[in-house]
């Protein structure tokens, strides 16, 4: 593997430099294999860039997607949720003086793009983490309109032409694979 490194080094050089500093190795399995007792973890070969040893992680982030070592997604939507529920928030603050179509407005253009951001990657996600980010989503559309928690709000998806999040997903697998 070291090899392979060395020579993707050698050929980034004249195009894209890799930055040691930055760079993680992780071991990516199914929750069971990484508690295998026969996989020894203390000693696992070192991964080297530039004569430098890389660090293994448990997580990385790269563009904004945090990627654990499972592949559950967890961290991801954790982080997803606790931006939305901030940015709403924020916006409670001053919601009795804004209206509705000001709150859609903002609602819209800086906190519905969280849900948006790498949806197609997370799409393999367990049901218990889409329904969170369901909820979440919800969270808003409550906001919007003053609602309780208990509030059916079904209607006001329809009624504001906002899709909910597995539709969302659905579409832009579909605008995907019409690019391709």
């Amino acid at each position: 593997m070291n090899s392979e490194l060395e020579a993707l080094t050698d050929w980034t050089v004249n195009h894209v430099r890799i930055n040691e500093t930055k760079s993680k190795a992780m071991i990516i399995g199914y929750s069971k294999l990484m508690t295998r007792r026969d996989f020894d973890f203390d000693n696992r070969p070192y991964i080297k860039i530039n004569d430098k040893n890389l660090n293994y992680s448990d997580f990385v982030t790269n563009l904004g997607l945090i990627i654990d070592k499972t592949l559950d997604w967890t961290t991801q939507i954790n982080t997803t949720c606790n931006k939305v529920f901030a940015g709403i928030h924020s916006l409670k603050k001053v919601s009795d003086f804004i209206p509705l179509h000001v709150k859609v407005m903002l609602v819209e253009s800086s906190i519905f793009s969280y849900f948006s951001y790498g949806d197609i990657v997370i799409n393999d996600m367990t049901v218990a983490l889409s329904e969170r980010l369901q909820r979440t989503q919800n969270y808003c559309i409550r906001f919007f309109f003053n609602l309780r928690r208990d509030d059916h709000i079904t209607p006001l998806f329809q009624q504001l032409h906002v899709p909910k999040l597995k539709q969302m997903r659905i579409y832009h697998i579909l605008m995907l694979l019409h690019d391709l």
